[in-house]
Formats: C-alpha cells, sequence, structure tokens
C-alpha cells in the first residue's frame, strides 16, 4: 500500500520530533556548536590554551565519527534498546 506525504507525516510526526529534540540537544549539538560560547572561559578554568582547547574539540568531533558506524553496526545486530 503506497501512503501518501501527509499520512507519512501524520503516523511519524513523533519520531521525527523526538530526532530533532535529541539532535538539538545531544551531544554534538552541546559539544560542537556550543564550544564558541564557553571556549574562553573553559580554557582559562582548566589551564589550556586556546589551540589546546579547539583541537580537544576537534578530537570529540572525530571520536564521534569513528564511533557511529560501531554503534551503527551494533544498532543493526541488536537493536535500538540494547545500545540505548
Amino acid at each position: 500500500m503506497i501512503r501518501s506525504r501527509a499520512q507519512e507525516f501524520r503516523r511519524g510526526w513523533p519520531t521525527l520530533a523526538a530526532a530533532v529534540i535529541g539532535v538539538g540537544v545531544g551531544g554534538t549539538g552541546l559539544a560542537i556548536y556550543s564550544a564558541g560560547l564557553f571556549a574562553a572561559d573553559l580554557a582559562m578554568e582548566i589551564g589550556l590554551g586556546p589551540a589546546q582547547y579547539g583541537a580537544s574539540i576537534t578530537l570529540v568531533a572525530f571520536g564521534m565519527a569513528l564511533a557511529a558506524p560501531v554503534v551503527g553496526h551494533i544498532v543493526d545486530k541488536f537493536g535500538v534498546k540494547a545500545p540505548a
């Protein structure tokens, strides 16, 4: 049975809303997009220079990029509930 776009949206909007909230307040959103707001104060508080703080944010991004395929494989193998 082929569903129209409106029917598909009506059926799937809660999942879409949860995904939007998850992306907006998840690790990527908070760690990467808000890093500039806290960079100077946080770097000074923990004793890092601007370059070292920037490198730490870069390492977080690389770590998430490397972990994503592994997590995807685990989700494919065991389902969503187990890793969550």
